[in-house]
């Protein structure tokens, strides 16, 4: 066997996983890989082709892992001037409709500079991937607009914002025909997809091109601690999030199971010792 084959041979998932949003601009933020950025956008934007795009604020990997998460939307305006707002959300709070609408108008607005008419504005369009759900409906992707939903009338094309939620995306590998069915598949399970044993529906060049991304950034010491950086800022802010309901929660069970133990006049259990047991076994004892 020669050399190339002994490589492709030997190489192995790159442990990467693509929904990160560091990953996720490192792949289609990045001057280096503005085709792929191009092949998501034609993906999702059926029928409005994009052949080019500049990007307004590329991927440098200089950014703090504590640095707010806005800093990894991708923006971009392609050949015809239209807008396009990328990014992806790994944790869907409840008021992450109205931020995709505010930052989504906000952008739109920002085209327009003193003496400038309406007439030059331009369509802005929004896509955001999503880690976990936000609708209840079962489709996985979703693009609103500005309609008359009772008499179907468009009252303009200038202002989309598309939804696609991963975890609904449930096809297997050998079923996906589709340019967004395989990205889609791509960031649920990119970072376990080998390179050289990509199914047949997957082996297309531009997921190719976004593996070796994740390869080369699996193996670049100061990019794979910049990702593992941001994993661990993500963790913490989660938990921040968390700790005040964690610890209401916990409030409330102390409460009962203190209440209780006075009607029925037994012993009190100090709260330092409740607080050692998990909220499980709180909410049993409650």
């Amino acid at each position: 066997m020669n050399r190339s084959g002994t490589e492709r041979g030997t190489r192995m998932p790159s442990g990467i996983d693509p929904t990160v949003d560091y990953a996720f601009k490192r792949l289609f933020g990045h001057e280096t890989t503005r085709e792929l950025l191009v092949d998501l956008l034609n993906a999702v934007h059926a029928g409005k082709r994009v052949r080019d795009v500049t990007l307004r604020n590329p991927f440098s990997g200089k950014a703090s892992p504590t640095d707010k998460a806005t800093i990894y939307d991708i923006c971009a305006t392609d050949q015809g001037g239209r807008q396009h707002h990328v990014e992806m959300q790994k944790q869907v709070q409840w008021s992450l409709r109205m931020r995709a609408i505010y930052y989504a108008a906000r952008l739109h607005g920002q085209q327009m500079a003193e003496g400038d008419v309406f007439e030059t504005l331009l369509p802005t369009l929004s896509v955001c991937f999503l880690g976990a759900n936000l609708l209840d409906d079962p489709a996985y992707h979703h693009r609103f607009a500005l309609w008359d939903h009772e008499r179907g009338v468009l009252l303009a094309k200038d202002l989309e914002i598309h939804l696609i939620e991963l975890a609904k995306f449930d096809l297997p590998a050998e079923k996906c025909r589709t340019p967004l069915e395989q990205w889609c598949y791509f960031l649920r399970h990119g970072a376990t997809l080998d390179l050289d044993k990509l199914p047949a529906a997957l082996d297309v060049p531009m997921l190719r091109k976004a593996l070796e991304v994740l390869m080369k950034l699996s193996q670049d010491q100061i990019e794979r601690q910049q990702y593992e950086d941001r994993i661990k800022g993500q963790r913490d802010a989660a938990w921040l999030v968390r700790a005040p309901v964690v610890a209401r929660k916990q409030g409330e069970l102390l409460g009962k199971i203190n209440l209780a133990q006075r009607v029925l006049k037994l012993a009190e259990t100090p709260d330092q010792e409740l607080l050692e047991l998990s909220s499980e076994e709180l909410a049993a004892l409650a």
